[in-house]
């Protein structure tokens, strides 16, 4: 039996669950799988046989930074009360006053990284602004996960050229870099990004859908399957579907358990890491 983290979720207020995945809808052109509850994410996690899962907030505005991160550390205390194994990174918006108070909180409230969603906050990855920030979490140890990717030419926010340039420009940053690199371009993503950065990690979310078994494990061997996290990116796509298409690939049981569950763990604590 596998100890499976799905390193890549996000849930809404229950308030406008139903608005936010509507919005993501449209954004993306796709059906979102599940409502982005809380207490559905846990549902779902349980259903699909996944122990633990890291949180991903996002803050689409400056103003909802501080009570996003305050609802991020209350799900981890309830997740862990309902027997999952769980952590989360903190959100970030370029607009906010103060990076560095922000991120004193995270780091307080054993939120080790801060998610960025470049495309969603209509703001370049590598602009001087955000810049700023990474400077501030390179010094302090942070993780940066980052959305990366669109095929749409008219959205250039995250492009794995961006990523590149701030794999370079921060070299002790680590950054995990989700969709493998790239949603939707992962032949840029694999000529520019895979096997070409130590600081540079990733995640399998919303991408194995998009191809053939063979595709999918090529790219995560170009990336180093010691590089690469499971994800579901719950509600966008359901754990148990993620987790399906991910079995199909035809790895060893070793490298398997490395991706779904030891690769994370090496990077944030959760609980027993015991293998």
């Amino acid at each position: 039996m596998y100890r499976i983290i799905d390193c890549h979720t996000h849930t809404y207020p229950e308030a406008i669950a139903e608005k936010a995945s509507k919005n993501l809808a449209e954004f993306y052109r796709f059906t979102v799988a599940e409502s982005g509850t809380f207490p559905d994410l846990l549902s779902c996690e349980r259903e699909a046989g996944i122990g633990g899962f890291l949180l991903l907030p996002v803050a689409t505005a400056a103003k909802n930074v501080d009570s996003v991160n305050r609802a991020a550390v209350e799900q981890v205390k309830r997740a862990l009360e309902a027997g999952f194994e769980a952590a989360s990174f903190g959100c970030m918006h370029p607009d906010y006053p103060d990076f560095r108070a922000s991120l004193d909180y995270c780091l307080s409230h054993g939120l080790r990284g801060i998610k960025l969603h470049p495309d969603l906050q209509g703001v370049k990855a590598d602009c001087d602004r955000l810049f700023s920030l990474y400077e501030i979490m390179q010094e302090k140890g942070m993780i940066l996960w980052l959305h990366v990717g669109d095929d749409r030419p008219e959205i250039d926010f995250s492009s794995p050229e961006r990523v590149a340039n701030i794999a370079k420009t921060f070299p002790k940053l680590t950054v995990v870099a989700a969709h493998l690199g790239g949603y939707r371009v992962w032949d840029r993503a694999e000529r520019i990004l895979m096997g070409k950065f130590e600081n540079l990690l990733y995640d399998c979310s919303s991408t194995l859908f998009a191809m053939s078994p063979e595709r999918g494990k090529f790219l995560i061997e170009k990336c180093g399957t010691d590089r690469v996290m499971f994800g579901s990116d719950y509600p966008a796509i359901s754990p148990a579907a993620s987790l399906e298409g991910f079995l199909r690939l035809d790895f060893s049981e070793e490298v398997r358990q490395d991706i779904l569950s030891r690769n994370i763990r090496r990077l944030l604590p959760f609980g027993d890491s015991r293998e």
